[in-house]
């Protein structure tokens, strides 16, 4: 139970020790200072602190706050006996991902006191994005951040914040904070986390896990056109493969649009669908495309992979070599898939059949530039 401080208006003592008060005594009443309220939380936004008191007549009252808690009222108006009346406080945002903790004390001239306890809860670092899938070009990254000033970020090399992290947010607030992404030049595809942190001791962290496509510049593309026959009802279809060959590893290689069926529909090197790294052997002068390799492409909640018919077994020497693979003519000016081809189609991860098959020996020509 809230304990209460109050006083007597007037005591009643006889020779021998107390008596009672008389009935006029009692009806004189006895003056308290008293708050409603014990404790209440505030959300780190801050916000209004209100609560009735009731207080002695005829005093004036101070009024005792931290310094992030403003008093709205004039603490020196006088009162009716014991008047009971609403008192008005604003807390400020916080500052912190800390929870803090302060104490509102009224104290009459007289002595009388009680005490309301506030209790801020801490910032929530939040950011409205956690995953992101940038293009291999590159560009600006726009992140809605909640944030108290003070807070750090670190982020790959590739990857540079715009703002500083101490003047982009005054006291609790969301604000708009943007990040460059490079341009990404290489054949692989690259990860990397943008990780916020609070400044202070309370250990918050959240993370942006970005995921950025390989890079690769189309002009250099190496286009070979030739046909492939379905194994299904042997129909033939026209389709361009494209060698994208990495400039600083000549065994690092990407293969554009190997499944004919979406070349011909309309899904072409331009428009940068179906793209495979493969491993180039210089010594048998072939390469490697990984078995199931996923063909960077949906249709219709289906994803395709790649998979070769009768693979014919490869010796020790040759055992790194995957189960597709493209063979080259000396200057690299034909192709030949020696193998017949399949067209796998999986669904939310589970294989759902065969989408198409290929005749092997297909041979693809280089287009002149």
């Amino acid at each position: 139970m809230k304990k209460m401080f109050f006083y007597a208006a007037a005591l009643c003592l006889t020779a021998v020790g107390f008596a009672s008060c008389t009935a006029e005594d009692e009806a004189f009443p006895a003056a308290v200072v008293s708050i409603t309220e014990e404790e209440v939380t505030v959300p780190a936004a801050g916000g209004a602190v209100s609560f009735n008191l009731t207080a002695p007549s005829n005093e004036a009252f101070t009024v005792k706050t931290p310094e992030w808690i403003e008093f709205n009222e004039d603490a020196t108006i006088t009162r009716g006996v014991n008047s009971s009346a609403a008192y008005h406080f604003t807390v400020a945002p916080a500052e912190s991902c800390q929870e803090r903790t302060g104490a509102i004390y009224i104290v009459a001239a007289n002595g009388l006191q009680d005490s309301l306890v506030v209790v801020q809860e801490g910032v929530e670092l939040a950011v409205d994005k956690t995953a992101v899938e940038a293009p291999a070009a590159g560009g600006v990254l726009a992140v809605q951040l909640t944030a108290v000033p003070g807070y750090t970020v670190s982020c790959p090399e590739w990857i540079v914040m715009n703002e500083d992290p101490a003047t982009t947010h005054v006291g609790v607030q969301t604000a708009e904070v943007t990040f460059t992404i490079a341009q990404n030049t290489g054949a692989n595809p690259r990860e990397g986390e943008i990780v916020i942190a609070c400044g202070d001791a309370c250990g918050k962290e959240v993370k942006i896990a970005i995921a950025q496509q390989r890079g690769m510049d189309l002009s250099k593309m190496v286009n070979y056109a030739g046909t492939f026959t379905s194994l299904y009802d042997g129909a033939a279809y026209n389709s361009t493969i494209g060698l994208l060959w990495d400039e600083n590893d000549e065994t690092v290689v990407t293969i554009c649009n190997l499944e004919p069926m979406f070349a011909t529909n309309g899904f072409t090197i331009e428009n940068g669908m179906n793209f495979v790294q493969g491993q180039y052997f210089p010594d048998a002068n072939m390469i490697g495309i990984p078995f199931q390799s996923d063909m960077n492409l949906s249709y219709g909640g289906y994803v395709f992979a790649a998979g070769a018919l009768n693979t014919p077994t490869l010796d020790e020497e040759t055992s790194e070599y995957d189960h597709i693979y493209i063979l080259l003519n000396d200057d690299k000016t034909t192709l030949t898939f020696p193998n017949a081809l399949c067209t796998l189609a999986f669904q939310n991860g589970a294989f759902v059949g065969n989408w198409d098959m290929y005749a092997g020996g297909a041979v693809f020509t280089k287009v002149a530039e």
